[in-house]
């Protein structure tokens, strides 16, 4: 996929400033997806985002490669692994049927976002090709909650979810492209013990308001 990574990267950086100088609230799901199409557009004039969609598949289309745009989190104390959710699965009810379903071609690669909050908004990009989920490679058994596959990757089907695939992937399966960590600023932000919160002048409120005009 011919995508320059280090403009990514400053797109990607500047834009989630721009986010989070607004509002508190992590990157995920369909802005997660809005933001990264934003900045895909900038390098082609071949881009489809699937706005809003819920069938399995491609979320973008970047060049007619099919881009799965996921959230996910680090794992463990050495955060060596990267958990995401994937497909609902109720529909097929034998476990073959459902790896089959699981293994037909919905998308080629996934653009996985992580989030982690410190003294800053902390972002990295993962990105895999799907060729990497080899499901039927696992060695599956049959649990209380439902199934668990094992092997050079590790996956769960939880019959509680709609039957829901999550995966658990060695983070040296994944290619880290970026970190970004994004300041807090609270300046504009005022906070008080008392009951009596001091309230803004209207001349204050305006002040706030038109900073960066």
């Amino acid at each position: 996929m011919n995508i320059d990574y280090e403009k990514l990267t400053s797109d990607l950086m500047e834009t989630f400033g721009s986010y989070h100088s607004l509002l508190d609230v992590p990157i995920n799901g369909i802005v997660w997806e809005n933001l990264l199409y934003n900045s895909l557009k900038d390098q082609s004039n071949n881009v489809i985002w699937n706005n809003g969609g819920h069938a399995a598949g491609a979320d973008i289309e970047f060049d007619n490669i099919g881009i799965s745009c996921k959230g996910g989190r680090l794992l463990h104390k050495g955060k060596d692994t990267f958990r995401i959710s994937s497909y609902r699965s109720t529909i097929y009810k034998t476990l073959q049927e459902k790896l089959d379903y699981f293994d037909e071609n919905h998308e080629d690669v996934y653009f996985c976002l992580s989030y982690e909050e410190t003294d800053k908004h902390e972002y990295r990009l993962f990105t895999f090709d799907s060729d990497v989920l080899d499901y039927k490679s696992l060695k599956w058994q049959k649990t209380k909650s439902g199934w668990k596959g094992s092997g050079a990757f590790d996956a769960t089907i939880q019959k509680s979810m709609s039957d829901q695939l999550w995966l658990f992937l060695p983070i040296k399966l994944l290619t880290e492209r970026f970190f970004i960590g994004i300041e807090k600023d609270d300046k504009y932000y005022r906070t008080t013990n008392s009951c009596n919160a001091e309230k803004l002048s209207v001349a204050t409120l305006d002040q706030h308001l038109t900073v960066g005009e």
